[in-house]
């Protein structure tokens, strides 16, 4: 009986000389690197979740007459808008993804950066992705005439600060 030998070369070679052991130490480093950034990544937005949550829901935003004089004012995060002898404020995060909105004084509008959306003054979509308005924030005037700002309170729909 005879034996029939395989040479390992002719079970591992291809046409152009790639090695099937040579493929597979190749798919390895890529999907282990894959992997790593991957892991990397959800380690980032782990990170930032927690960095958010432990801060302050709380804050003073300013004094009432600080204000009087602004139309649109970006302040930590949110902005405070004047409408006549009123104010209201939005959080500056699209509703889409997260990505910080701009205000763009020319067209009278907030734009996200990111993808595209845009909000009117009032945080009202006036274009997608979004399916979703701008947070409002609730704010306070204290007795000093300090406008506070409470991101753990909901803020009623068409809700406007006004002083005394």
């Amino acid at each position: 009986m005879s034996h029939m030998k395989l040479h390992p070369s002719s079970l591992e070679e291809g046409t152009a000389g790639v090695t099937r052991r040579g493929i597979l130490r190749w798919g390895t480093f890529f999907g282990a690197l894959l992997s790593a950034l991957g892991i990397t990544r959800m380690l980032q937005a782990f990170l930032s979740i927690t960095s958010t949550e432990r801060k302050s829901q709380r804050f003073l935003l300013g004094h009432w007459d600080d204000f009087q004089k602004i139309d649109v004012l970006e302040k930590n995060g949110i902005y405070l808008i004047r409408d006549h002898a009123s104010l209201h404020a939005l959080r500056g995060e699209c509703t889409h993804l997260g990505c910080r909105v701009r205000w763009d004084q020319r067209q009278d509008r907030f734009e996200c950066p990111c993808h595209g959306s845009r909000y009117d003054r009032n945080g009202r979509i006036l274009a997608g992705p979004t399916q979703t308005p701008l947070q409002s924030v609730f704010l306070k005037l204290n007795d000093q005439g300090e406008i506070l700002a409470d991101l753990s309170r909901k803020s009623p729909a068409g809700f406007r600060l006004q002083a005394g």
